[in-house]
């Protein structure tokens, strides 16, 4: 008997994604390829301050962030401020 793996039950068109990117381009370049996969629930934030500001009205089911993302805050350093709220 072989068991279905869990990631098949996922309903992928409303995972709800949030990408972190300093440079809009490379921001836009992720969401063209999420939405290639039918991934279409998908928000970018340009800077820690809209992304804190979208992570109080939305709950992501997946964050990508730039690990350079700003001179102010790492990405590394705002991941642990979005855990923590």
């Amino acid at each position: 008997m072989t068991e279905t793996p869990p990631h098949t039950n996922i309903d992928w068109q409303h995972v709800n994604v949030l990408i972190i990117d300093d440079q809009l381009s490379s921001a836009l370049l992720i969401q063209n390829i999420l939405q290639s996969i039918n991934l279409t629930a998908i928000d970018i934030a340009t800077n820690s301050t809209n992304a804190l500001q979208l992570c109080k009205t939305t709950a992501y089911d997946l964050i990508l962030i730039d690990f350079h993302l700003d001179p102010q805050i790492s990405g590394s350093e705002l991941l642990t401020v979005i855990k923590k709220k």
